[in-house]
């Protein structure tokens, strides 16, 4: 049975075929028997045996390839890529192809130690190093040996590997829009007011995975094998979570940070989880937190994952992904809204603890990055991130009446009405202060009391501009759009650059304090020049539509 994973090419979409049949001990005589029959067509040399080493196929003009197989650590593995290259000789691929990607799988498995779960971050490191077509090759061949031959717990390869998507100039991690992350955030925090305990149930893994994971940068499976009693109070009334993290010691030689599995969290935080473990019936609860229980007696429906089940106790990561499919189906059910996979929570957290300048160590440790360098794949997202921040924010402050929102500054802002002059009647403007080619309509008229202003009234949300009196503001008011998105730029660049070039003493694990100096100014110039660029964004929407 054959199946499809698809990645992304530039414009073109790579189709890369699998294998859904699995290896197994009693199939070898089978394999034997077909590799008799290749070495008949003369796609393997005639005094080639099975049982060799070294294989030496041959291709249409008789040239021939070695194809060795050389993991005296993990003598299993030998038999099944022996098989596993019966199958892709079969399909067509050549003798050179399949050497190349054997050569490709070898780097990975050595790399990891067969997959182990503690490696993953160097194989996430290893394929942001790769070129472009070492990345398409690297992620097909492991694809199709990890369908191929059942491991345990490699659900964050699999999710690694389907996230990434290789394109002409980089690796690109394309996360959702911010306004279908909105969305989903409105939607997931309405579903726990339901008043119908099952469904409140059903879904408040998914509310967790978005509370959590948004504030801590955790693998999906990390977030899945917390422990039931993973999140405690201390005596000092603070709020502590611990993570299925394995601690291991820096090692300064090698430039490492010492990994942590506690870490401090919020009381919501706390007060979510005592809420769910509240929900669970007797027969739900399990030794992790989160209960594969209730989600097999809610999703009863559901799509089984064709890869055996190892341990019923807990929630694997297609399971996951399968109740967040649902949720995008009966609660958004909108196909404009870009949905998240699971493992975008973990980006998104990197993004904000980056755009908030929170120093490199520190955002080491709450992703479980023993190196920095790890962290700055992420980076990445920043523009794209504030630049759909900024548009859906304007967006949003441009249609919703009545809003009260925190804008990235942290201030509250109340929008009653549009912002267009037509809005209101000629006597309030004339009682209006006016000033900077508009009105301030917070401001009477004669008020001399600027205490509480910004350094410009364009950027206040109660400024209106009179575009009457003033045509040439909307001209003017585009022109320092475009100046705060360069700014927004040049500061997400420097941020990117302040953490990536920031000396650490790694025998203390601290960042100098001039670069965490720079860190927070820097981001607070960028929140600002965010801040600002929603308002007068949401008065440019108005405006448009005005004219």
């Amino acid at each position: 049975m054959n199946g499809t994973y698809v990645l992304k090419d530039g414009l073109n979409q790579i189709v890369i075929e699998y294998t859904k049949s699995t290896f197994k001990n009693e199939a070898v005589a089978d394999y034997k028997k077909r590799f008799r029959e290749l070495r008949k067509l003369g796609k393997i040399q005639i005094s080639t045996q099975f049982s060799d080493i070294n294989w030496v196929l041959t291709n249409k003009n008789n040239k021939v390839t070695n194809l060795p197989f050389r993991y005296h650590e993990f003598p299993k593995i030998n038999m099944v890529l022996k098989c596993l290259a019966i199958i892709l000789l079969e399909k067509g691929n050549t003798s050179l192809n399949i050497h190349t990607q054997y050569s490709l799988l070898e780097k990975v498995i050595h790399l990891t130690n067969l997959f182990c779960p503690e490696k993953i971050n160097d194989f996430e490191d290893y394929l942001y190093e790769c070129t472009n077509s070492q990345l398409v090759r690297t992620i097909r061949i492991v694809a199709i040996f990890l369908s191929y031959y059942d491991l345990d717990e490699v659900d964050d390869y699999l999710d690694l590997l389907d996230q990434l998507q290789p394109t002409r100039e980089d690796i690109v991690r394309k996360l959702p829009d911010y306004k279908s992350i909105l969305i989903f955030n409105y939607a997931i925090n309405q579903s726990i007011w339901n008043d119908d305990p099952n469904e409140k149930l059903k879904y408040y893994p998914l509310f967790l995975w978005w509370r959590l994971t948004g504030i801590i940068p955790l693998r999906p499976s990390e977030f899945l094998e917390l422990d039931y009693n993973c999140c405690f109070k201390d005596l000092n009334g603070r709020f502590w979570i611990k993570l299925p993290r394995k601690k291991v010691k820096q090692d300064t030689a090698k430039q490492q940070i010492e990994i942590v599995d506690t870490i401090e969290t919020t009381s919501d935080i706390y007060d979510f989880i005592v809420e769910y473990k509240s929900l669970l019936k007797s027969e739900f609860q399990s030794r992790y937190l989160i209960s594969y229980k209730a989600y097999n007696y809610f999703c009863r429906n559901r799509v089984f994952n064709l890869r055996k089940k190892k341990n019923p106790e807990i929630m694997g990561l297609g399971s996951i992904g399968l109740l967040l499919s649902n949720f995008y189906k009966k609660k958004i059910n909108d196909q404009k809204v870009v949905p998240l996979k699971p493992g975008d929570s973990r980006h998104l957290a990197f993004c904000n603890l980056m755009l908030q300048g929170v120093n490199p160590i520190a955002i080491a440790r709450l992703g479980g990055h023993s190196k920095l360098k790890s962290q700055f794949h992420y980076s990445q997202h920043l523009d794209t991130f504030a630049e759909s921040y900024v548009f859906t924010m304007a967006d949003k402050l441009k249609l919703m009446q009545h809003l009260k929102t925190r804008n990235v500054s942290g201030k509250y802002e109340s929008l009653s009405r549009s912002k267009l002059l037509v809005t209101y009647s000629l006597d309030e403007i004339k009682s209006f202060l006016e000033i900077e080619k508009g009105y301030c309509i917070v401001k009477t008229k004669g008020c001399e009391d600027f205490t509480d202003c910004q350094n410009k009234c364009w950027f206040c949300p109660n400024h209106i501009l009179d575009t009457q009196k003033y045509p040439e503001v909307i001209k003017e008011s585009s022109e320092e759009s475009d100046k705060l998105g360069h700014v927004i730029k040049e500061q997400t660049d420097l941020l990117k650059s302040i953490s990536a070039n920031m000396f650490i003493d790694y025998s203390t694990e601290q960042c100098s304090f001039e670069g965490k100096a720079r860190l927070a100014s820097t981001a607070e110039q960028l929140k600002a020049a965010m801040a600002d660029k929603v308002i007068i964004d949401s008065k440019l929407l108005d405006y448009i539509k005005e004219d």
